[in-house]
């Protein structure tokens, strides 16, 4: 009997979803970093939003489309694939209401991401690991999934 592989690795829904939700309320924002972090996110610009989102939180900022492009430039915004981007986000969630549930869909996607990793890096040492050179290994096994 095949057991169901069926799995996510990457969620961008969830992911538009915690960031449409940091938007909307400063609450959101500190519950969503509570759960994930930046590298948590599977896209470089979603990763550049959350920290970019999380910073100007912690310096009291208001948070819109406009002052997030005021606060990272107009170059910044333009790696990001300009304001169209950024609206996008802000509009991927009527509300910050559910932001952990979609937070932890994140984390998770991302802890399976980093567990991919690891085991395809326990099979390419797998048959080079000894005495210090395996507790090395588990440990990093250890470190990545905790």
């Amino acid at each position: 009997m095949q057991e169901d592989m069926n799995f996510k690795t990457i969620d961008l829904e969830a992911e538009e979803s915690v960031l449409g939700a940091m938007f909307l309320s400063g609450d959101a924002i500190i519950k969503a970093q509570g759960i994930v972090t930046e590298g948590d996110f599977s896209h470089v610009n979603y990763q550049t939003i959350f920290s970019m989102l999380v910073a100007m939180h912690a310096q009291g900022r208001s948070i819109d489309p406009l002052t997030v492009r005021d606060f990272m430039g107009d170059d910044a915004i333009a790696k990001l694939g300009g304001l169209p981007t950024i609206y996008y986000v802000c509009e991927s969630v009527p509300t910050a209401a559910h932001v952990e549930h979609h937070a932890i869909i994140v984390l998770q996607c991302s802890m399976q991401r980093k567990l991919i990793e690891v085991v395809n890096a326990l099979g390419e040492d797998a048959k080079l690991p000894a005495g210090d050179e395996l507790a090395d290994l588990i440990e990093r096994f250890l470190v990545v999934i905790e």
